[in-house]
């Protein structure tokens, strides 16, 4: 059953909350911004609870020299997440709304909350030089390691009428990334748009071959039915959300940069697997965060999960 909401402050959550919780990961910095506000509409939108999550930075030699204390330290994140929660109570006064501050490691805090939420929701950082996105050693962790679905936000889209657009590669570890679309789509009221990045996969031995047209279109053929065949026994269940699957010739990280011109949400599947593979993610999923300016979900397979 649910419970009362809790709009005090405490160290740990002392409460068992509803499953369904959207986490939001507060970064005093104020890049958290937009990730606060999508992480709030999207509790609103699912009628759930919010928690705002902060951990309190490890003591530091610098901070005698500057007359700085735990308590000051403490009363400051607690002032930041009041003011926090009064920014989400503006547009949203009906959410429920928990605080908590923490004095766990940030990973351990945002991978406990991980484990019992619906979504973790973090920031990233500005652009860079090169005009790649940095998402700050907290968000890269999540990502990297949540077993559930992280959202990555650096600005919200103002048009709610745009798609949701999922990248899929026909394989059944895209079940969960497709799911997840669907009911994204499905909450929202939006088109879904599944987007398939194709390369003809010939091995050509040590020679020069080159295929002509009638067998690249038999190719491109089997690539359509393998994306539609993906996607049939997900659509069933979403019988209100209109579909739209695209095929698209070129590297997979083109094609999801473009296709994330004109939507509103980006998700993506995590392939990683083992200490390296949740380093790397998967090239498609690192290189689309650092690229997209849009939100992007990333959504762990079954086998990471497990």
């Amino acid at each position: 059953g649910g419970t009362q909401p809790c709009r005090t402050l405490g160290a740990e959550m002392t409460e068992v909350l509803p499953d369904g919780r959207i986490v939001v990961a507060i970064d005093p910095s104020g890049s958290s911004d937009e990730a606060l506000m999508w992480g709030a509409e999207v509790a609103a939108m699912r009628k759930v609870p919010l928690i705002l999550a902060h951990a309190l930075p490890a003591p530091s030699a610098r901070w005698d020299s500057q007359d700085i204390t735990p308590e000051r330290v403490r009363a400051a994140a607690d002032a930041l997440m009041r003011a926090k929660r009064d920014d989400v109570y503006d547009l949203h006064p009906e959410l429920e709304v928990h605080l908590e501050v923490t004095t766990a490691d940030a990973d351990d805090a945002i991978l406990t909350q991980a484990n019992r939420a619906a979504m973790v929701v973090v920031g990233s950082r500005h652009r860079g030089p090169i005009g790649r996105l940095f998402l700050g050693s907290v968000s890269h962790f999540a990502v990297t390691h949540a077993v559930g679905p992280v959202a990555v936000v650096r600005r919200r889209v103002d048009d709610r009428t745009l798609p949701v657009v999922v990248g899929i590669d026909t394989t059944r570890e895209d079940e969960a990334s497709l799911a997840f679309a669907f009911a994204e789509a499905a909450a929202r009221q939006v088109p879904l748009h599944v987007v398939h990045a194709w390369t003809p996969d010939i091995a050509v031995g040590y020679g020069v071959f080159v295929l002509d047209s009638e067998v690249l279109g038999m190719l491109r053929k089997d690539a359509e039915r393998a994306v539609e065949e993906a996607v049939a026994g997900v659509a069933e269940q979403y019988p209100q959300v209109a579909v739209r699957t695209a095929v698209v010739e070129g590297d997979a990280t083109s094609v999801l940069v473009d296709a994330s011109g004109e939507a509103q949400l980006l998700v993506v599947g995590s392939h990683g697997r083992g200490t390296l593979g949740r380093l790397l993610m998967g090239s498609v999923s690192t290189n689309v965060l650092h690229a997209v300016p849009i939100p992007v979900v990333v959504v762990p397979n079954a086998r990471r999960a497990a």
